[in-house]
């Protein structure tokens, strides 16, 4: 997905951050080491992980990072109100405050045309309807799991920035009753999920998907069949799934214009047993799709 600078449509919340930073710059350097450590991100990820890693700050920053007096520096803008908002920019804020909802989502339908999104909360099954106009042409006739921040401002949902992950597959009825009553996520659960490394990972079971600059020329063999192995052993979850010289049969013979998306969904067109299980084969998939070749990039 497409990314963009943390800023939901028609809010300024870059002013908050930029008045902390600016004012308070020891603010922003104990939240930012706070940050690292929590989540332990891969520091040798490509730079557009690092860009989305900085939106998540900012947004985990705002709306969740305590300040000294126990506010968060979003509450804390709403009741001082220190560079002299308009009343309607403060009341949508305090808005956001009172209504943010930061949850793991099932995508129930999605409407482009309307720029609506239906998501269905995977701890407790509440659904939302979600105005983003961007996000809903993007994930327009897909089915799976988004991590991210809603808020409700004016009477509408909408998102208060991007999404943390994306995952296009679909849980059986099963999974969803098991998950509807476990612990809700927080945000940065979420993000460290998603983007944080750990021992037992370490980069090669990274949560975000490898790319060739990943990659040392001289490691790619070696990475590829390491691929290989945990989509092996995934396999044993999965019996319809194509085995691995389909899965490369697959992505070499996409067209040209295809996303890499509409591949993952010819290949695995049926449910998924876990949460799991749908990010290991998400992680494993896209990277083969960014580290093995394609025949549209051999013709063109």
């Amino acid at each position: 997905m497409s990314q963009k600078r943390f800023q939901s449509p028609n809010f300024k919340f870059s002013f908050v951050i930029d008045y902390y930073l600016e004012h308070y710059q020891h603010l922003g350097e104990d939240a930012s080491r706070l940050f690292a450590k929590t989540i332990s991100p891969d520091l040798s990820a490509p730079p557009e992980v690092q860009e989305r890693l900085g939106a998540l700050f900012a947004e985990w920053f705002i709306f969740d990072y305590q300040l000294p007096n126990g506010r968060t520096p979003l509450q804390d803008y709403v009741l001082e109100n220190p560079e002299q908002q308009s009343n309607s920019v403060i009341r949508r804020f305090k808005e956001s405050v009172e209504t943010q909802v930061a949850a793991d989502f099932w995508i129930s339908k999605v409407n482009a045309a309307a720029g609506l999104l239906e998501l269905e909360a995977v701890v407790g099954g509440k659904t939302y309807f979600v105005y983003d106009w961007t996000l809903s042409r993007e994930l327009d006739g897909t089915e799976g799991m988004l991590g991210m921040r809603i808020i409700q401002v004016e009477g509408r949902w909408v998102t208060a920035g991007n999404p943390i992950y994306y995952l296009p597959a679909k849980p059986t009825d099963r999974a969803k009753d098991m998950m509807r009553d476990s612990e809700r996520s927080t945000f940065l659960d979420m993000v460290k999920l998603h983007f944080g490394k750990t021992e037992k990972q370490g980069l090669e079971q990274n949560a975000v998907p490898l790319s060739l600059d990943d990659v040392a020329p001289g490691d790619l063999a070696k990475t590829i069949d390491s691929l290989k192995n945990r989509y092996i052993i995934l396999l044993k979850k999965l019996p319809g799934a194509p085995d691995w010289d389909a899965l490369r049969r697959g992505i070499f013979d996409e067209e040209e214009a295809e996303f890499p998306m509409d591949t993952f969904q010819r290949l695995f067109p049926f449910e998924f047993p876990d949460e799991e299980t749908v990010k290991e084969m998400v992680n494993i998939y896209f990277s083969a799709w960014n580290v093995l070749p394609h025949k549209a990039q051999k013709n063109s």
